[in-house]
């Protein structure tokens, strides 16, 4: 029988045990939840000729996240693919005259019908879903994109396939910070300077004032932060 109403609140049981055990893979889907909610709020944006707020997006996927479970739902995020479709009817109802409820006629309707459909058919749907979803196309892209960039990606679906999600998020996310770092770092330039040597010195901190004998003053240009100490002690040795 479908139910007649709506779900009753039910609380977790919470434990320490439970909190540590469940900690690490629950920041992940955090993590890759909000990534895949602005990468759909940025999609819906391009759809939609409209610009959306990141922090109301964050706030009410979290809150909704919080509360569902307590009802019996589960965590969720954005997709692409049912936020293209819901921006492409909210475009075609903009230029109707007026709203239309197909849709959800549609579901509440027919809702009761779906226990008659079979699970083999279900099993089918999805398997066409998650074909969908694996996005293949990218794989003949891997030779025109950075090696480092390939790696990563490799790396994550690999990991996917052979352990988990969970865990090709974690190692994807270092992955990436490592690879940000190194390319950050590779534009952050440091040089020496002085009122004699410096044509750009107009605007500078050096213009108008002498140099005290034996003093070198460096300009940075870029990111100035760890991952750029290597070319801050190469410029002191020359």
């Amino acid at each position: 029988m479908h139910p007649q109403g709506l779900p009753g609140i039910h609380l977790p049981a919470l434990s320490w045990a439970n909190i540590q055990q469940l900690f690490q893979p629950a920041v992940t889907i955090a993590l890759l939840a909000a990534i895949e909610s602005l990468l759909c709020a940025v999609v819906a944006d391009g759809l939609t000729e409209d610009r959306h707020d990141s922090n109301q997006e964050l706030m009410a996927q979290g809150i909704a996240n919080i509360v569902s479970p307590l009802f019996g739902g589960i965590a969720a995020t954005s997709a692409i693919a049912r936020t293209a479709r819901i921006s492409k009817v909210a475009l075609e109802l903009r230029s109707r005259d007026g709203p239309r409820a197909d849709v959800a006629v549609i579901i509440l309707a027919a809702a009761p019908a779906a226990k008659f459909i079979p699970l083999a058919v279900l099993s089918a749907v999805l398997a066409n879903v998650a074909l969908h979803m694996g996005e293949w196309h990218n794989f003949g892209r891997l030779a025109k994109w950075p090696r480092s960039d390939a790696l990563v990606f490799l790396a994550a679906f690999v990991l996917t396939v052979v352990i988990d999600l969970t865990v090709a998020v974690e190692i994807g996310m270092v992955l990436a910070a490592i690879l940000f770092i190194k390319r950050v770092s590779e534009t952050t330039q440091i040089t020496a300077t002085d009122e004699r040597t410096d044509v750009e010195a107009s605007n500078d901190v050096v213009a108008g004032r002498e140099i005290p004998e034996g003093v070198i003053i460096y300009r940075i240009f870029g990111a100035f932060f760890f991952g750029a100490a290597d070319k801050l002690e190469s410029a002191l040795k020359r």
